[in-house]
């Protein structure tokens, strides 16, 4: 019976090995709850009118949800994660640029309709 014995470069190499491999390997769970919120999140703000309004911002939140998506079914769930938090964000930032950009709007319309453009100041 023939004896080796393992080197110690040898095992730290494998160790190292072993460890990149299982680094590799995505832990966790899909983030279903977060991919959901940022679709809930691009619906209000398409709802608001950032299709108008903020249509930069829209598009953002809807690339990073399909990227979120993509990254999920790879099991890739810290990338899903994340882009998913940044896709809701931007939603966010669409919906309330445009609800503020439409106020805008109707203040301008209200004051352009009043024939009247002058601060109201108090008595």
């Amino acid at each position: 019976m023939i004896h080796r014995r393992i080197s110690g470069p040898f095992v730290a190499l494998m160790l190292i090995a072993l460890g990149a491999g299982l680094g590799a390997c995505s832990s966790g769970t899909p983030p279903t709850t977060e991919i959901g919120a940022a679709r809930v999140a691009i619906d209000s703000a398409e709802r608001a009118g950032a299709t108008d309004y903020a249509p930069v911002e829209l598009n953002n939140a809807r690339i990073k949800l399909n990227h979120a998506q993509d990254a999920a079914n790879q099991s890739e769930y810290e990338m899903a994660l994340w882009l998913a938090e940044e896709a809701q964000v931007d939603a966010e930032v669409a919906g309330a640029k445009a609800q503020a950009t439409a106020a805008q709007r109707a203040l301008q319309e209200v004051q352009g309709g009043t024939g009247s453009q002058r601060p109201i100041t108090p008595r």
